[in-house]
């Protein structure tokens, strides 16, 4: 029997701007993205009849049903096969096996959706196009297209208009997950009550990323939300700032968090202070920086 297992992909964001919330309800951004290899896990085996099913395994609190982004790709992915060939495609079965803790920013259940797109793509061979897949891509959400590349991309509008960047080395990534989760409309939601709009004031992108590729220390990180996010959880600046202490070149919130990166040119073992110190159930995950080529390497086998 055929087996495919694939790892996916998790993201940080190096910079967030966000602006006035439009009136269609989303809010402009500009981004900068990088991908990293802490990520879950996708088994995908052949099936008989033509059904395609999905199991999910691990974190109670991912939606198994109509909810979760990867049966919503399997879908659509299902319809566009459908409409290119004319007849149903062999069954399949997916599993999902969870590690990424959900609503940290870090976009895992929208790096799951993006490698399930590339990898039932491949591995039924059914020759959708990169034009198709990113249309599919942006209907699952705005952080999906950029799993269909990975690497390192500067985002615009709703952050799915993608530019790739010259990739950056190798770096170490530390992640710092709090016991709670930060639901991206209510912080969405703060950042409007607030009505401040700085969109990346002072952030310059070409210099900050030409310090991180000689491995220089960034001095100034931006995010839009942080500040309206730390100002609730003084918590989460206090672990930004042990991160900066301890040798990162970056930290600062992923996204609308939970999550605080960290981005080290060696090794950090700042990971263990971190651990010791009174933080019941948080959870700490170290990785590399991804770029894209190694992350499309990952289906090439298809």
């Amino acid at each position: 029997m055929t087996l495919w297992r694939v790892r996916t992909a998790t993201k940080i964001n190096l910079h967030l701007g966000v602006g006035r919330r439009a009136a269609d309800g989303y809010h402009p951004v500009r981004t900068v993205l990088q991908a990293i290899d802490f990520g879950d896990e996708l088994v995908l085996k052949p099936a008989r009849g033509e059904a395609w099913t999905l199991a999910v395994e691990g974190s109670p609190e991912i939606p198994r049903g109509k909810d979760n982004l990867v049966h919503q790709a399997l879908k659509l992915l299902r319809d566009a096969a459908l409409r290119r060939h004319g007849r149903p495609q062999a069954g399949i079965h997916l599993s999902l096996i969870k590690t990424v803790p959900a609503g940290g920013g870090l976009g895992g259940g929208s790096g799951d959706a993006g490698a399930t797109l590339l990898l039932v793509n491949g591995a039924l061979d059914l020759g959708l196009s990169h034009r198709v897949l990113l249309g599919i891509a942006r209907r699952l959400g705005a952080d999906v297209p950029f799993f269909l590349r990975g690497g390192l991309a500067r985002g615009v509008g709703r952050g799915d208009r993608l530019h790739s960047l010259t990739p950056l080395p190798a770096l170490h990534v530390l992640l710092a997950v709090p016991p709670f989760s930060l639901p991206t409309a209510e912080v969405y939601g703060l950042f409007d009550r607030e009505s401040l709009t700085l969109d990346g004031a002072g952030f310059r992108m070409r210099p900050a990323l030409g310090r991180l590729r000689r491995r220089n220390a960034v001095p100034m990180f931006w995010n839009d939300l942080e500040q309206h996010v730390f100002r609730l959880h003084t918590d989460l600046a206090d672990v930004r700032d042990e991160m900066r202490n301890g040798g990162a070149l970056v930290a600062g919130l992923s996204g609308s968090g939970s999550t605080v990166f960290g981005l080290f040119a060696k090794h950090p073992q700042l990971s263990e202070a971190l651990e010791e110190k009174d933080r019941e159930g948080w959870e700490f995950h170290r990785g590399r920086t991804l770029d894209g080529c190694n992350y499309l390497a990952r289906f090439r086998f298809l």
